[in-house]
């Protein structure tokens, strides 16, 4: 049995790719400072998303998912460093890179939330002995 897309799904996917997307496209049919502004604008709805992850009672699954809020905080972590070199960083070709570096290690967070959601389901539907 596998978990129904969510809304929360769908959002978090249309805010990575909005985000992608501008880094695909950076400084080559934009003004530098256009493309800051509108980086830092798919930044923040990436963040916000990862800011809204909250913890759920303890069971089995605790430990993946202690790991899984200790990555997210990484990941934030880098955000902020990276949302001050979007602004003022004169590399932008390296800000680009790490921003990019980042995005990918976002979608292997979001997978293991979903594979972590997945897991609970089966223990749900496993049945009784």
């Amino acid at each position: 049995m596998t978990p129904a897309v969510t809304a929360a799904d769908e959002v978090a996917h249309t805010a990575v790719l909005r985000l992608e997307h501008v880094l695909e496209h950076y400084a080559h049919s934009t003004p530098l400072s256009v493309w800051r502004w509108a980086v830092l604008q798919r930044m923040n709805a990436v963040r916000e998303l990862l800011v809204s992850e909250t913890e759920v009672p303890p069971d089995l699954l605790q430990a993946r998912r202690s790991s899984a809020l200790r990555e997210r905080n990484t990941l934030l972590d880098r955000m902020t460093v990276l949302r001050f070199r979007v602004l003022a960083d004169c590399d932008v070709d390296r800000a680009n890179y790490e921003l990019r570096r980042l995005m990918v290690d976002l979608r292997h967070h979001l997978q293991r939330l979903n594979d972590i959601a997945y897991d609970e389901v089966e223990g749900e539907t496993g049945g009784s002995d």
